[in-house]
């Protein structure tokens, strides 16, 4: 999940609506901006026919930018910029409307008995989810709804 962290940050601009356009979408410079690795990049599964790759789980998990969140204990939609931007990369360009700030992150589990991921301005939460539940929304409170703040030591 580092590396997946590290990429949210560097890049706020060229994300599109999938975490595979950390990857495969241009920088201010024109070039592919790789904020994140291939290896994580194919591991969304939403990206795959934008971008005409195959769709492999990275260890396991699959990347996910969330749509919406929790708010006031009911579903919101997130933030969307006004105007629509247009984004290029190497099989030419999509349209999208930004979400601000950058969308929170679920790593999904391929295997249910994994525990699932979420990470959000910075923080990585760790939970064993149920094997029909699936996190669709970025929980108000996380660690008030069973969500543990995950600690890496290297």
């Amino acid at each position: 999940m580092q590396a997946i962290g590290a990429g949210v940050r560097k890049q706020r601009q060229g994300y599109g609506d999938d975490v595979a356009g950390l990857y495969f979408l241009h920088g201010k410079d024109g070039t592919p901006s790789k904020s994140i690795s291939e290896d994580i990049a194919i591991a969304c599964p939403e990206g795959a026919e934008r971008f005409g790759y195959d769709y492999r789980p990275y260890h396991g998990y699959a990347f996910s930018f969330l749509q919406q969140m929790v708010s006031g204990g009911k579903l919101t939609p997130l933030n969307r910029r006004d105007k629509e931007r247009e984004l290029a990369w190497d099989g030419g360009t999509i349209k999208t409307r930004l979400v601000h700030p950058m969308p929170p992150v679920v790593a999904k589990p391929v295997d249910p008995t994994l525990p699932t991921f979420y990470l959000n301005w910075g923080s990585i939460y760790v939970k064993q989810l149920k094997e029909d539940e699936t996190l669709e929304a970025a929980p108000e409170t996380p660690w008030q709804e069973g969500w543990a703040e995950a600690t890496f030591i290297d």
